[in-house]
């Protein structure tokens, strides 16, 4: 059932965001186009008011999809978090708790549909930003920024041929930890949103924004704490990798325990609390 919840909650997100995705990617191509323009025609032009006009509008075509790529990038959490609380929160919620499956399976529908858009998201932006390094900060005369490419190539190289075995152990450990940061983050998201939804009578998406700030506050509050007493104990050990990798298994540790945890009362109150009038 949890699949079919999910492919429900992935279509029902795709409606929207795959139209930001094309809106976010064309407005990355006129602005890559306004870059390439700019150093292709503009600069070698004489100097005076048509140059000024031209490298004013073209600079301002460029900002706008700078503006837009970075509204993209908080849209796709927003519009994900703003589902979550339709469909359960609102009229909708009806529909969605009459179903033939627990809370936990409706949860873990929307936190899957949620994580996969922010993935997919963060690829969108990252290939927008490749696009303007490849094309539209290319090189006088050339079409394709190929020096970036040789230069990055270089320095992968050399990372790599200095790569060891406990270098991949660290830096293993440092992807498990954000990525179970982005889960705590998400269900941190979930839990504001519950909270102030079943708490507040009117005004629920303040309520849960304000929610949000308290509960991250706390969060924040505790994460401090716990990594000023990681790092007091790293101190005390010579090897700074064994240092950095008792920081980050830590940090696995906390955010994993933290994520359980917010998972487990937004269950709970999904299950005793609720009240969608």
């Amino acid at each position: 059932m949890l699949g079919k919840l999910f492919k429900y909650d992935m279509k029902q997100i795709s409606r929207i965001m795959l139209p930001l995705v094309l809106l976010t990617f064309g407005t990355t191509l006129f602005g890559t186009a306004a870059l390439k323009t700019v150093n292709e025609v503009v600069v070698p032009m004489e100097s005076g008011v048509a140059q000024n006009v031209l490298l004013s509008s073209l600079y301002m075509v460029f900002g706008i999809s700078v503006f837009v790529l970075c509204a993209f990038a908080v849209m796709a959490i927003l519009f994900t978090v703003a589902r979550f609380y339709k469909n359960l929160f609102t009229d909708e919620g009806y529909l969605t708790f009459t179903l033939p499956v627990n809370t936990s399976t409706i949860i873990m529908s929307k936190f899957w549909a949620t994580v996969l858009w922010m993935a997919i998201a963060s690829i969108a932006i990252v290939v927008c930003i490749f696009i303007y390094v490849s094309f539209g900060n290319a090189p006088h005369g050339e079409f394709f920024n190929t020096a970036f490419y040789k230069d990055l190539g270089e320095m992968l190289k050399i990372v790599m041929s200095k790569l060891e075995l406990s270098d991949a152990m660290f830096l293993s450990e440092a992807v498990v930890c954000v990525i179970l940061q982005v889960v705590h983050s998400v269900f941190m998201l979930f839990l504001a949103v519950t909270i102030g939804s079943i708490v507040a009578k009117k005004h629920k998406i303040l309520a849960s924004v304000g929610f949000y700030y308290i509960i991250n506050s706390i969060v924040s509050t505790i994460m401090t704490a716990f990594t000023m007493i990681c790092v007091t104990n790293s101190v005390e050990v010579e090897d700074p990798y064994i240092a950095l990798q008792v920081v980050f298994v830590s940090g696995i540790v906390f955010f994993a325990i933290l994520s359980i945890a917010e998972f487990l009362i937004i269950n709970a109150f999904l299950k005793k609390k609720l009240n969608l009038q």
